[in-house]
């Protein structure tokens, strides 16, 4: 009884797997779509260290300190801002055989030593870069974890020279 049951669920899956539509004929070609396009652009540029030209500005607010910088982009059009896409990336390094980008927002873990009444302390904090996007302008964000900055000379809290690239899609 086994075997009759093991053949009859044997040609069962057979036909079940031999049906292709009504009549088993294929269906009609489709006509062809348009062929698609895609628009990059690629924007390099350097914002220079706190207080020089073209360089991070401070926000000084009483509970939300950052670092910014403004970036004229006349490339980002009405049309990129409502339809594109906008990417920006960090680039590491000013050898060309040795770049490094990262996108942004990235954060960054730091260890830093400071002298402290003649003893060396450790400071951990984290170091966030960001940026958002309005057209034709594109404006960069550096904050420290703890807000704590002290513009002067015997820290370096401030961001120093960064280089970045902007990717417009559309």
């Amino acid at each position: 009884m086994k075997k009759y049951l093991y053949i009859f669920l044997f040609a069962l899956l057979g036909v079940l797997s031999s049906c292709n539509g009504r009549d088993g004929r294929d269906g009609r070609d489709g006509k062809d779509g348009q062929d698609g396009f895609a628009n990059i652009k690629n924007i390099t540029f350097t914002v220079e260290p706190f207080g020089q030209t073209n360089g991070w500005g401070y926000s000084n607010l009483p509970d939300n300190n950052y670092f910014s910088a403004e970036i004229g982009v006349p490339e980002l059009t009405k049309d990129i801002f409502d339809n594109g896409v906008v990417k920006v990336y960090r680039v590491f390094n000013d050898n060309p055989k040795n770049l490094v980008q990262q996108a942004l927002p990235c954060t960054n873990h730091k260890e830093v030593f400071i002298q402290q009444n003649g003893e060396t302390v450790t400071a951990l904090y984290t170091e966030t870069l960001d940026f958002q996007y309005a057209e034709g302008f594109v404006y960069l964000y550096y904050t420290l974890s703890d807000f704590a900055y002290e513009l002067d000379e015997s820290t370096d809290v401030e961001p120093t020279r960064m280089s970045f690239r902007i990717v417009l899609m559309w």
